[in-house]
């Protein structure tokens, strides 16, 4: 098989994986970038291009005041490093990007040499426990000023025809994740459910609650599927910082929209640059 056939090869399986599967965007970035690596084009590989080729960006595209490219950069990074961390553990080859960098690097890592003797082997052990609770530590006094809400879209919108109520448990769910993680100060969710039977709009909901920033989550059946769209927005300015589309099977099962939101909350810390 050739270079270029096995890098192929690999990118499928890549693509094809848990935390890639139902991410169109990470899968074009990803998809765009090693083929250009591939046809010898990886000097063309710039973040103006990435927002045309990829993003759908239009011709007034300005990478000053459109942070796309760095955003699901950044998203893409983390990915890579979650898969080659489980799945693609294994894999004789290896994806990265770079920080600062849009076009990919190839490696073949060696498999590491297995500890002979079990003294060692203890002592790497209290040297992973150490370095983990130190960064514990810091992450923790990293968390940002800003207070985050989440809510069901349908709490914040005034035409809600055609949403799930889904939505509900959703959010609840992105709320607990959240707040076990640790790095953003989030409202909690007896103070949200008031909205429930009174429906505000996002400066509202703000005002009482505190919240500084507002994570919508909306959920609408799509076929076979349902499409969950997040919109992460400043209240007071209605800025949008972020909106994506996610998508599920199924909404039924604690254990789906757990998953779901474990993937939500950790693009929400990559989109607040909480993780690199």
């Amino acid at each position: 098989m050739s270079d270029s056939a096995a890098l192929r090869q690999h990118l499928q399986t890549i693509l094809a994986s848990p935390g890639f599967v139902n991410a169109e965007r990470l899968r074009r970035f990803l998809e765009f970038a090693v083929e250009a690596h591939i046809k010898g084009e990886a000097a063309e590989i710039k973040e103006y291009v990435i927002g045309r080729e990829v993003f759908d960006r239009d011709d007034n595209y300005d990478p000053r005041l459109d942070p796309i490219v760095r955003v699901e950069a950044r998203r893409l990074r983390q990915r890579l490093a979650e898969y080659y961390a489980g799945p693609g553990i294994a894999d004789t080859l290896r994806i990265e990007f770079p920080k600062g960098a849009y076009a990919p690097a190839i490696s073949t890592p060696q498999a590491a040499a297995k500890p002979t003797r079990k003294p060692a082997l203890l002592m790497l052990g209290f040297v992973a426990l150490a370095i983990v609770a130190a960064a514990f530590f810091v992450m923790r006094q990293r968390v940002p000023a800003n207070a985050l809400a989440v809510v069901p879209a349908r709490w914040t919108f005034i035409d809600t025809s055609g949403l799930d109520p889904a939505d509900e448990a959703v959010a609840e769910a992105v709320t607990a994740q959240v707040a076990n993680r640790g790095k953003i100060p989030i409202i909690g969710w007896p103070s949200i459910i008031p909205f429930r039977t009174n429906p505000q709009r996002s400066p509202e909901l703000a005002k009482t609650t505190g919240a500084t920033m507002v994570l919508a989550i909306s959920v609408r059946p799509t076929g076979a599927q349902s499409r969950v769209t997040v919109f992460l927005v400043e209240p007071f300015t209605n800025r949008k910082r972020w909106a994506e589309d996610f998508y599920a099977q199924e909404l039924k099962t604690p254990e789906a929209i757990r998953a779901l939101a474990q993937t939500i909350a950790t693009d929400l810390e990559i989109t607040l640059g909480l993780q690199h």
